[in-house]
């Protein structure tokens, strides 16, 4: 049988303080290149795009193929279904609940985006603050946004924009502007929505020509760990075969084989590796004939790095001990402040998992092991499941 131990997202270091990022911004100055075919970029911890979904404030130029074009300023403006940008129907709404000043257009011909696209825009003047809502979004938990936003004008005189969504925003400089701004890792709401304020942030007029919300979707996998090095392993387990501070997997790969973002390191060393004459156990018999070790009292520490630190993302830790000694042989794993145990004697066949654990702020996780009761304790795998990204580089467009 299997003991499954619930923990309700908590922190996780057990020498560490807490801490979390739900969002993260930066500036590009490169132009947004849609693709429909899998391509190499650098984006942090995207894994699969689902959508892009692009939207052309302002009707003064007309519009591209497959965007979305915001005609009036007004209360009530909406456009229902948004198409992405391969012409897909979307379920996604784009609705003004805050209105602008009015539609203006510009001549400026350098930009990240079509002509027809920067050269219109909504802008705010006597009134200095609009406001959008984007319903019909997915709410898994799996499911981040990137929102991305662009201001340019003809006019030299200083005209910042800001636009904020949640506790975080971003801003720009439009004259002559050819860069983006972006609030990556947005969550919607329960029901699916998430509301965009855009206000003057400095001068007297404010313009937003365009948005791009880009929705991303992570890899819901297992990456499986064999910790021991005396049985060799099998195919798509990361063998850790040394018990030193500086064991080291870079990149571990996921069950099926493929390249994860997650670093697997001992900051605390173990008494040494083992092996035992069990089978029959949860894993192949690989898996659970090696193991790490502690003498009775000894304390080991594991880190992992690469985690999502977007907010909803959540993490099981599956632990294992076995051995053919009997006698109470009993490992015991932290995380933050969750414990479980394992007794490995005769041939122990069941595992024990922490759930829901978030990362810290870095996107790591800290994991404490020690032998209780002054006996030898084991610890022969850990399997960690949950939404687990490729590295960067490879994104998969799958439109």
């Amino acid at each position: 049988m299997s003991l499954g131990v619930l923990v309700d997202e908590k922190k996780v270091s057990p020498k560490r303080a807490e801490g979390k990022c739900v969002m993260k911004t930066r500036t590009t100055t490169l132009a947004l290149v849609i693709l429909t075919v899998a391509v190499f970029a650098t984006l942090a911890q995207a894994d699969i795009i689902q959508n892009i979904i692009q939207f052309d404030l302002g009707s003064a130029k007309g519009t591209a193929a497959n965007w979305n074009e915001v005609t009036t300023h007004t209360v009530g403006t909406k456009i229902s279904n948004a198409v992405n940008s391969t012409g897909g129907v979307t379920t996604v709404d784009f609705e003004i609940t805050d209105a602008f000043t009015g539609t203006t257009s510009n001549p400026n011909v350098n930009g990240p985006y079509p002509n027809s696209v920067i050269q219109d825009a909504l802008y705010l003047l006597s009134d200095p603050y609009g406001e959008v809502e984007i319903h019909g979004l997915n709410t898994a938990a799996e499911v981040t946004y990137n929102v991305t936003f662009y201001s340019t004008t003809d006019n030299s005189n200083e005209r910042i924009i800001k636009w904020t969504i949640g506790a975080e925003s971003v801003q720009l400089a439009s004259y002559y502007n050819v860069s983006t701004v972006t609030i990556y890792g947005v969550k919607p709401d329960d029901n699916g929505t998430i509301v965009i304020g855009a206000g003057i942030l400095t001068g007297a007029v404010a313009y937003w020509n365009s948005m791009v919300i880009t929705e991303l979707s992570s890899l819901q996998s297992d990456v499986q760990f064999d910790l021991g090095s005396g049985k060799g392993t099998v195919a798509n387990w990361n063998e850790v075969s040394t018990s030193t501070v500086g064991a080291k997997i870079m990149n571990a790969v996921n069950s099926t084989g493929l390249d994860t973002t997650l670093d697997f390191e001992i900051t605390d060393a173990f008494q040494g590796v083992t092996m035992n004459t069990v089978t029959g156990g949860p894993y192949p018999d690989n898996i659970i004939q090696d193991a790490l070790y502690h003498f009775g009292g000894g304390y080991g520490e594991v880190e992992i790095h690469g985690f999502s630190t977007a907010s909803g993302m959540t993490y099981n830790f599956t632990f294992y001990s076995t051995t053919a000694s009997t006698g109470a042989r009993i490992m015991k794993w932290t995380i933050g402040a969750e414990s479980v145990q394992l007794d490995a004697e005769n041939g122990n066949l069941s595992t024990v998992t922490i759930s829901r654990v978030i990362s810290d702020e870095n996107g790591t996780i800290v994991i404490g092991a020690a032998s209780l009761d002054n006996t030898t304790a084991y610890w022969n795998s850990l399997v960690v499941t949950g939404p687990i990204f490729r590295p960067m580089g490879t994104i998969l467009i799958v439109q």
